[in-house]
Parts: structure tokens; C-alpha cells; sequence
């Protein structure tokens, strides 16, 4: 029996307490799409970002993250076992890995084999690890793989002394059957054990019906037994059983709901506090020293949970630390969590010293007072991992004064990230940064973010010639390697340094960096094919190595390039076929809509090679005689291809066929605005998007104006409804006129919309009813549609 006891505390130990884990609800459909960077995270090769390959980081980056920079930066790089325990902390916050379910059904399989042996006639229970919370729709892992584990090996123990025949021993495996019940739902207890019952039968069921109780969540009923076992000193189990009130306790308490976050930390406080007396009582016994390991770790909980900031402080030390730490990977997903989960910021970090800057205001303390780096930055937080963290993701003057002093004092590389990533051309230190940056050796972990910012900074100064050399000293030297998303970064700033469209157009052009579902980065997609069922990412495949746009370059086609350059652009050597498409369709569209039959017709000539899949109907329009004619086969080819939208796309842009009405209503276009988003998704208003060396202020003049003229037509619903209705009043006769006024009322139901959308909608509609009655087009347009967001008018 002496065997048993260290086992189960293992076991034991390694069952932490668990989080509650909301489920995330699916929200309309998903996209798998290009990511040309990275905002939370960075590349894909996240053993060669723990290696210290950092690349550019960006302050929305996971925290975990950014630790893992903040040691590089300062030469404190991590051993071979820590950059494994890193990825496993990564690969758990970006693909939901936590729970560890492939290891809880490896335990329950464990569990079944071994009750086999004992049971082989009786059918075999369903288990299921997780459990509900009561009257809700979450769920939280309740047992635990270890649980399953000990169990077998409790009862291989017990085959050993007794045999598979021996009655009790049955007894003991039905009822760890009942124990197990209870991790997914129920409250089923074993029943008390017989008079006759031997010795061993009788000290295991007062385990058993003590462990139903935890699983079961009758908690106080679980702590009770558990301090009768501990007092049992004849019982196997007495050894664990104080460990295991502790463990009740805190389970007790993180079982506790409230909205109030104040109130919510009250009512667990007494629980925390009985069970944090309860382990220290087992640090100070001897008797106790197998289980101490295991207690320090639910101290370390405890503390955790009930002194938040004490902890953070110490699991930075622990963590900035240059050395092996065994335990690196639990004290960062602590120190992560602590921050993240527990609204750790700079502000909640430094409540004090907020209370004491909301009175210096003259205001009341209250929830939705925030305060800035501004308020505090005499006020450095208590150590330096958290200080570096919390400010480098603060904006403001106060962010950039912290970090610059922060840099003078200690010259740690990371805190010249922060300081020269928070610098403008207003500061006077920005010459310094820029200089101290310039010294950074090729071979540092900073040398990507801080090339970045100095060269961001070198424009802002009015030295981009300095600039552009550097880059293209980073991006044609082949002896420096980078991440794809850095390099696309260096490309971004490169482009809006152009001398001319070629070189613009040579840094437009980016390889993705992966494939993401909605782009943010949580989701990978594999694009290989799959070995059975459906290929769902076989279009997305043909594009996984071709160069494409990314937005920042789209945004200057669309809102900044004229329709001249861009007619240049469409027809460049310097882009592939598969490109000089994209150009072309936003191009010739464009010329469309702004009356510019000349371009159009010159644009026209490159469907044939580019896009052949539009040449019938484009026919219509290459061979018209007048003007008119033009216009009209213009309108019809518009009204045939979905696709035909007066803008550039980034990515792949629209994958659905030309022809087909996309099922999301990826079709034709909406009205330009007077905005943009970047790839951070911040809101740019277009008066303030930078533009690229090469565009002339009479080029960008022209652009605006063509933009207004664009937003004036509208969105493509009305202006192609409103169009087909005077097409059929001026050409009654043309065999079209039926077809044209059904494809108008199909846009206004998968295209753009505004308010004026319903009434030429409905034009088009009636005109067909009146018209064309029982023709095959009116048969195919039984409704007409508005924008319902719009007050009935």
C-alpha cells in the first residue's frame, strides 16, 4: 500500500483548478483569407520567434508574446526546453488548446480497459469529463485525465491483493463507476459499504463517496469527508485528504457566479483564505513533505486569485529570470492570465496612484475613469516586465516620456523598442532615437522593429531619400532573413517611396504570410488537400504562392491613383496576368462610370488575354458603332457580370465566377466613402491616408474629383436600376430591355443599397409586369426589394 500514496499525490497535484471556459458562439459565415501581417501575433513559426527570430512586433501582440520579445531584446534568451514550453502556451491562447480533452478521453479509455478486467460482462459506462453549469449553457472540465489514471491504477492495486473474482472488488469497480457518473452531470453516490465488508473496502468507499461529493459539486459535503479521512489514521488515504479540503475550498470558489466583479471576489474570499491557511498548515508539517510540492502550486493559486498584484509582481521576477525555469510555462499562463483575464493594465496595476490622480483632477473615483501613462509616470509600476508590457501598449505622450526615460536610465534594447516605437517628428528626442537605432547590431532580436520605426521616423523628418536606401539595403540583402510579414512591412513603407509606377508596383505585390479564417490570425487554414471529403479550399490553393495585393496598396489604387495611372497600371509588365485583371476590371469599370469612353474602349482590347471569361458579352461593347450603343451594351455587360466593380481588390479578391450572383453579396460595388480602415482596422479618413512619392498633386486632385464623381452615382443596386429603367423608356424595342430590367431588380436584392434603391427597384419591377407579362424574365422576377433599414417613404 506504501506504493500508492505518492502516486495519488502526483495525480492529484496535477489537477488544477479549473477556469471557466464560455463558449464562443458561430456568428454568420467565415472566410478563409489572405494575412499579409500579423496584428496579434506574429508569423506562423512560432519555434523560430521563441528562438528570438522576432521579427516586427506590434503592441496588439498576445502579452505572452511580447514577453518572449522583451527577454530577447534584453539578451536574455530562453534554453531549448523553455522554447518548447513557450510554444505549448502559444499554441493553447491561439488554437484553444487548454483544456487538454485529447488527454481526458485517453483517461477515460485508461479507465474503461482496466474495469474490463474486473467487469467484462457489464456494458461499459459513457463518460464525459466536462460539466454544466447549473441552469446555464457553459461548461467547465470537472475531471480531470489524472482522475481516470489513478482510479485504473488504484484498481490494478487491488487486482493484485484480491483477484478479479473477489466480490468487493466489484463492489469497489461498480461504485468508482458511480464517482465517475458524476463528472458530466448528476449527484451519484455509492452506497455505504456493508458491516461484513473487509478493512480496505471500507476506507476506499469513504474515498469514493467523498470524491462523487467534489465531482457532484456538493462541496461541503466533499470537504466534511475529506477531514474525516484526514483524521482516519488507518485510512490509505489520510496522507492526501488535507491537501484535498484545500482543493475542495478552491474549487468551491471558483464555482461562485456574480456579475459584480467586487461582489464576486467577496464571496470567494473566505473560501481562498480557509484554503490558503489549510496548505500553509501542510508547508509547516514535516509529516506532510510529499505533498508540499503540490500545496506551493495551490498557494501559488491562491495568490493568484486572492492577491492579484502581489502575484504579478513575483511570477515578473520569476519570468525575467535568465535561466532554466522548469516551471516557465505555468507561471507565464499565469502572469498572462493575471493580466488579461483579471484587467491587469497599467491602469488597474496602479489602482492607488489612479485614486490618487482622479483627486489631483477633481474628480470622484468610479469605474469609467480611466487613467493614462499621463497621470503616472512619475509613478513606474514595481517591476519591469509589467512596466515594459503595460506601457509599450499605451499610446500617449506619457507612453513615449516613460519609455525614453526609461531607456536613458537602464539602455535595455527594449525599452528603446518602446520609446522609438512611440516617437514622432514632434519630439525632440527623435533624432537620438533614430541614431541609437542606426547602432543596433544586424544580429539583434530588436534590429527588425527598430529598422522599422527608424524609418517610419526618417520620412516624418523629411529624409525619406535616407530612408529608401535603408530599405533597399533590408530587403535586397539576401543575408538578412526575416519573417514574411516583416518583409511585407518594409515593402509597405518601400511603396509609398516610389519614384514611378514600376517601383510602386514592384512592392504592391506581397506573399501572404498564411491563410487565416476571417484573417485574424486564430485560425490557420491548411490549404493541403484533404485525404477524404470535401475540398473546401481548392480555389484558395491556386493562389497559396502567387503574390498579391495587400490593402494598404489597394487603398492607393482606389482612392489616390487616377484613372489614367491606373489604366497604366492594369497593362504593366511588371504585374502577372492574374493582377493586370484585377486592375483591368476595376479599371475599365471605372472608366464607365465616369463617362470616359475613350479609356474604356482602349481597356477593352486586354479582356481578351486577361479575362476571356467576359468576351461574349464584352463583344457587345468592342463592336458598337456610337456612343449610344456603347452606353447601352455597357449597361447590359455591367447588369451580366456581378463581378464588375470600379475598385481594385486586395488578396484574391471576389472568388465566386464573373457571371454568378455571389451567395454573400460580394457583388458589383458600394459608393465610395470618405474613409478607410488600416490593417489594424483603425478608421484613416482619406484627407489624412498618406500618399505614395510618385502620385503629383494635380494626379491626387484628379482622383478626388473622380471620387466625389463616383459617390454621386451611388451604390451599384440604384445606379443600375435607375439605368435599366431609362434604357427601357429609350429603347423599347432592344431585345435586352426585358433581361436588363430583371438583372437590375436581382441587384437591388444581392447588391449595394441605399434608400433611393426600393422606388427604381420597383420602377423596373412593374415595368417588367406591364410590359412583359408572362415573358420568361418577368416569371423570373416575382418581387422587388428595398433597403428595410430605410424609413417606408
Amino acid at each position: 500500500m506504501k506504493r500508492l500514496a505518492p502516486v495519488i499525490s502526483f495525480i492529484l497535484m496535477a489537477v488544477l483548478l479549473t477556469f471557466n471556459v464560455r463558449p464562443v458562439a458561430a456568428c454568420g459565415p467565415s472566410f478563409v483569407v489572405p494575412v499579409f501581417a500579423f496584428e496579434m501575433r506574429p508569423d506562423l513559426e512560432l519555434a523560430s520567434y521563441a528562438s528570438g527570430r522576432i521579427g516586427i512586433i506590434k503592441p496588439n501582440y498576445n502579452r505572452s508574446f511580447l514577453f518572449a520579445a522583451y527577454r530577447n531584446f534584453n539578451d536574455k534568451p530562453f534554453s531549448p526546453a523553455e522554447q518548447k514550453d513557450l510554444v505549448k502556451v502559444w499554441e493553447a491562447e491561439l488554437y484553444r488548446t487548454e483544456t487538454q480533452e485529447s488527454d481526458e478521453i485517453s483517461g477515460v479509455k485508461i479507465w474503461i480497459a482496466a474495469r474490463k478486467k474486473i467487469l467484462p460482462n457489464e456494458p461499459e459506462p459513457k463518460i464525459y469529463a466536462v460539466r454544466q453549469y447549473d441552469g446555464g449553457y457553459d461548461f467547465f472540465p470537472n475531471c480531470a485525465a489524472h482522475a481516470f489514471q489513478i482510479a485504473s491504477q488504484t484498481l490494478e492495486l487491488r487486482l493484485a491483493a484480491h483477484g478479479a473474482n473477489d466480490p468487493a472488488l466489484k463492489d469497489w469497480t461498480r461504485a468508482q463507476d458511480i464517482v465517475f457518473s458524476n463528472c458530466s452531470e448528476g449527484k451519484n453516490f455509492p452506497a455505504e459499504t456493508a458491516a461484513d465488508s473487509p478493512a480496505w473496502l471500507v476506507k476506499d468507499r469513504s474515498y469514493q463517496i467523498a470524491a462523487a461529493n467534489f465531482y457532484a459539486t456538493n462541496f461541503d459535503d466533499a470537504k466534511t469527508r475529506f477531514e474525516n479521512i484526514a483524521a482516519d489514521k488507518e485510512s490509505v488515504w489520510q496522507p492526501v485528504a488535507n491537501y484535498l479540503v484545500a482543493r475542495t475550498l478552491i474549487r468551491q470558489a471558483s464555482m461562485i457566479e456574480d456579475d459584480d466583479e467586487v461582489k464576486l471576489r467577496e464571496k470567494r474570499r473566505p473560501f481562498y483564505e480557509q484554503a490558503e491557511a489549510q496548505l500553509q498548515k501542510i508547508l509547516a508539517d514535516s509529516s506532510q513533505r510529499q505533498y508540499q510540492p503540490a500545496a506551493v502550486k495551490l498557494l501559488n493559486l491562491i495568490k493568484y486569485r486572492l492577491h492579484p498584484i502581489e502575484r504579478v509582481h513575483e511570477l515578473a521576477a520569476l519570468l525575467s529570470e535568465k535561466g532554466e525555469n522548469p516551471n516557465l510555462r505555468q507561471d507565464l499562463i499565469d502572469y498572462r492570465w493575471l493580466l488579461d483575464r483579471l484587467s491587469f493594465t497599467a491602469n488597474s496595476i496602479a489602482e492607488k496612484t489612479a485614486n490618487d490622480a482622479a483627486k489631483k483632477a477633481g474628480k470622484e473615483y468610479a469605474e469609467d475613469y480611466k487613467v493614462t501613462r499621463d497621470d503616472y509616470s512619475a509613478n513606474p509600476l514595481e517591476d519591469d516586465l509589467t512596466d515594459w508590457i503595460t506601457t509599450f501598449q499605451s499610446a500617449g505622450a506619457g507612453a513615449f516620456r516613460h519609455s525614453f526615460d526609461k531607456w536613458r536610465e537602464t539602455k535595455e534594447p527594449a525599452w528603446l523598442v518602446s520609446a522609438i516605437s512611440k516617437a514622432d517628428q514632434s519630439n525632440a528626442e527623435t533624432t537620438q532615437l533614430i541614431a541609437a537605432a542606426e547602432k543596433s547590431e544586424k544580429t539583434s532580436t530588436a534590429f527588425a522593429t527598430l529598422a522599422f520605426h527608424q524609418n517610419r521616423l526618417l520620412v516624418a523628418i523629411g529624409k525619406a531619400i535616407e530612408a529608401k536606401a535603408k530599405l533597399n539595403f533590408l530587403l535586397n540583402n539576401k543575408m538578412t532573413v526575416f519573417p514574411i510579414s516583416t518583409r511585407n512591412a518594409f515593402a509597405s513603407q518601400r511603396m509609398m517611396l516610389a519614384e514611378n509606377l514600376d517601383e510602386f508596383l514592384i512592392d504592391a505585390q506581397r506573399r501572404p504570410a498564411a491563410f487565416a479564417v476571417d484573417g485574424d490570425g486564430t485560425q490557420i487554414e491548411d490549404l493541403a488537400p484533404p485525404k477524404e471529403g470535401e475540398d473546401y479550399n481548392k480555389i484558395e490553393r491556386e493562389w497559396q504562392n502567387r503574390m498579391m495585393f495587400d490593402a494598404d496598396a489597394v487603398r492607393v489604387f482606389n482612392d489616390q491613383m487616377p484613372l489614367g495611372v491606373l489604366k497604366t497600371a492594369a497593362i504593366n509588365s511588371k504585374l502577372p496576368d492574374y493582377l493586370k485583371r484585377n486592375l483591368l476590371i476595376a479599371a475599365w469599370t471605372k472608366a464607365i462610370l465616369l463617362g470616359n469612353d475613350v479609356t474604356a474602349q482602349e481597356l477593352s482590347s486586354h479582356f481578351a488575354n486577361l479575362a476571356p471569361e467576359f468576351s461574349a458579352i464584352f463583344a457587345q461593347y468592342t463592336n458598337a458603332k456610337t456612343p449610344a450603343e456603347r452606353s447601352t451594351a455597357a449597361l447590359y455587360t455591367l447588369l451580366k457580370f456581378p463581378a464588375l466593380r470600379p475598385v481594385a481588390e486586395s488578396g484574391y479578391g471576389r472568388l465566386t465566377p464573373v457571371a454568378e450572383i455571389d451567395s454573400y453579396r460580394d457583388n458589383w460595388w458600394c459608393a465610395p466613402t470618405d474613409f478607410v480602415y488600416d490593417n489594424a482596422g483603425e478608421k484613416i479618413e482619406l484627407t489624412q491616408m498618406p500618399a505614395p512619392s510618385f502620385l503629383t498633386p494635380t494626379q491626387l486632385a484628379e482622383a478626388g474629383r473622380e471620387r466625389e464623381q463616383l459617390k454621386k452615382l451611388g451604390n451599384a443596386a440604384t445606379y443600375l436600376s435607375r439605368r435599366a429603367v431609362d434604357f427601357a423608356a429609350k429603347f423599347p424595342a432592344d431585345a435586352r430591355v426585358p433581361e436588363s430590367l430583371h438583372l437590375a431588380v436581382k441587384a437591388t436584392r444581392y447588391g449595394c443599397t441605399d434608400c433611393d434603391t426600393g422606388k427604381f427597384s420597383k420602377a423596373a419591377h412593374d415595368l417588367l409586369k406591364s410590359r412583359f407579362p408572362g415573358s420568361e424574365w418577368q416569371k423570373k422576377t416575382p418581387y422587388w426589394f428595398k433597403d428595410e433599414s430605410c424609413e417606408q417613404k
